[in-house]
């Protein structure tokens, strides 16, 4: 498992495309998720259903035929058109109304009888006749609490005038589980699993979530050489065929480690780290084409980077902008001093961009994110006692904003060691990360912090302005459209009497600082992903644009083995 310091790396991004695919929506907490990534099915914020999108296909009554073309009766005088959402979402157990329309042409006013086929085992439409000379009603589904997650095409037939008359339309059920189910739909039983097991210490890296819904995964493999894997996965939960072999890409053996991966608005993909090899250690980048190929174009050197921006430092963190420039965050000096540096688009070192506050700041530089005004806003850890976090705010030149802590540094005395950096809706800003003793080391579960847009604590978060997350220590948070965070990482302490499990576990907060209670048990998921006795890592946390979370994990199956998987939760 790569090491983790004082300091956990974090790689974020904001590309335009990018964060539509993980901008989240809160919807119904807690489950895990349908595996039915369809960006037209929207969550439902109440649990019960609602429609979502625009009207289907209609089709047209005609004599005794359902979805005729003619929309007149067996005289072609009289006949009717029926419409209804294109898709409903409903959770197990739950029921809701959908609108019918009909058209009516040619005079035709008689009572339509409304019908429903395709429903899945368990689930059930309540009976309907739009009455005579009426134009809409109300269709009832009911899905029972033991109907399968699942989503089924359903014909709605409407029949009149003795059947001599139809007409037909289709609407998409999608059927989601309660908070904290495993969706049998997405790859097996809810986990994507088995593409790559590492030997000899192989690594996670990175991962992101595109455009499309596709989750990239980046790992260090240690095998044949030490070359690095790309795995693509795509929406349903199957490896992307037509990227790399089989869905995995393999950037061979170049001594870096790659700490961030970013889906580009040309579909490639830039692969940001460390090159460990020689001295000094160097910033490296390498691009694939959208097929997983290296893309020689974008530099001389067979497509892999060579940019030395610091000679005294190594950055672990990267943030890319909207304009495709990557910040850098990290260490200078013996891991003591703070590292902050860009470069832009085309991988040369940014000369508009000048941090020379850098040794005024009391620790290295960790979690960061750009705001959507451009200003930059960067976790540092104290070396000092207690050994807390501190933050970091700049212009988007690289100086320090006066209105934001003082002279734009909040001290270092934040309530632990930050592995994430999110922003709310209103400016407000949400860590998480480890907690340390009084002596600097690591204590048993995690914390997440909320600061006002100015860097003051706020003390209406939690309790008196944090909270403890008590599944274990966070390595990676992320938030919905309703500023719930939601954090993964080490379920530490392991083995302990009264501790948590040896299994994933997945943590959500509500906007006030809380435990969510609807969300799993009191607030807390985990899900079997290894065997007995082995270790499930959560190390990404990401929020689809239908609201849907993905959950990268490691799990140590023994001293030096690695398996990896994918698992995602209804919201």
């Amino acid at each position: 498992m790569k090491h983790r310091s004082l300091v956990l790396g974090l790689a974020t991004w904001l590309l335009p495309t990018a964060c539509a695919a993980i901008a989240g929506e809160s919807d119904v907490p807690g489950s895990l998720d349908a595996g039915l990534e369809d960006s037209s099915i929207a969550s439902d914020s109440s649990g019960s259903g609602r429609d979502a999108g625009t009207d289907s296909s209609t089709s047209t009554g005609d004599s005794g035929s359902s979805g005729a073309d003619s929309a007149s009766g067996p005289d072609g005088a009289a006949g009717f058109t029926m419409s209804a959402p294109a898709n409903l979402l409903l959770q197990q157990g739950a029921s809701a109304p959908v609108t019918v329309t009909v058209t009516r042409s040619g005079g035709f006013s008689d009572a339509i009888a409304v019908t429903v086929s395709g429903l899945p085992a368990g689930a059930m439409a309540n009976p309907l006749t739009i009455t005579n000379g009426s134009n809409s009603g109300p269709l009832t589904i009911v899905v029972g609490s033991t109907t399968p997650q699942s989503l089924s095409h359903l014909s709605i037939d409407g029949v009149a005038a003795n059947g001599t008359i139809s007409a037909s339309t289709t609407m998409d059920l999608v059927v989601r589980g309660p908070p904290g189910s495993i969706d049998s739909n997405f790859g097996n039983q809810g986990i994507v699993s088995g593409f790559l097991t590492t030997t000899n210490f192989g690594t996670f890296d990175a991962a992101a979530i595109d455009a499309s819904g596709n989750v990239l995964i980046v790992i260090d493999s240690q095998l044949g050489g030490g070359q690095v894997l790309v795995v693509r996965i795509r929406p349903d939960g199957t490896l992307d065929p037509t990227f790399g072999s089989a869905g995995i890409a393999t950037v061979p053996n170049t001594g870096v480690h790659f700490d961030a991966v970013f889906p580009l608005s040309t579909g490639d993909i830039e692969l940001c780290g460390l090159s460990e090899a020689g001295s000094p250690w160097t910033d490296e980048y390498i691009r694939l084409t959208a097929t997983g190929a290296i893309d020689t174009s974008y530099s001389p050197d067979g497509g892999i980077g060579n940019t030395i921006l610091r000679t005294d430092g190594q950055p672990y963190v990267f943030t890319m902008d909207p304009t495709e420039r990557v910040v850098e965050t990290g260490f200078t000096g013996n891991a003591q001093g703070f590292l902050l540096s860009r470069r832009t688009a085309a991988g040369a070192a940014d000369p508009t961009f000048d941090a020379g506050f850098e040794s005024t700041v009391g620790g290295p530089g960790g979690a960061t994110l750009i705001q959507p005004d451009g200003m930059i806003v960067a976790t540092y850890a104290s070396r000092n006692p207690p050994y807390g976090m501190g933050l970091v705010r700049t212009d988007t030149s690289g100086h320090l904003d006066p209105t934001f802590g003082t002279g734009g540094i909040v001290p270092g005395t934040g309530p632990g060691n930050p592995s994430g950096l999110v922003l709310e809706s209103d400016g407000k800003l949400l860590t998480g990360g480890l907690v340390f003793t009084s002596g600097g080391s690591a204590m048993p579960g995690g914390f997440v912090a909320r600061y006002l847009a100015n860097g003051t604590l706020d003390i209406t978060y939690g309790t008196a302005g944090s909270t403890t997350i008590t599944a274990g220590n966070v390595w990676a948070i992320a938030t919905q459209s309703d500023d719930a965070l939601l954090s993964v990482g080490y379920p530490w302490p392991v083995g302990d009497a009264g501790a948590p499990t040896n299994d994933l576990w997945l943590e959500r907060v509500t906007a006030g600082g809380l435990p969510d209670p609807a969300f799993g048990d009191a607030g807390i998921v985990t899900t079997t992903v290894g065997g007995a006795g082995e270790i499930s890592i959560g190390e990404f946390v990401a929020v689809q644009s239908d609201g849907r979370i993905v959950v990268v994990t490691a799990t140590m199956k023994t001293q030096g083995v690695y398996d990896f998987s994918v698992e995602r939760y209804w919201p």
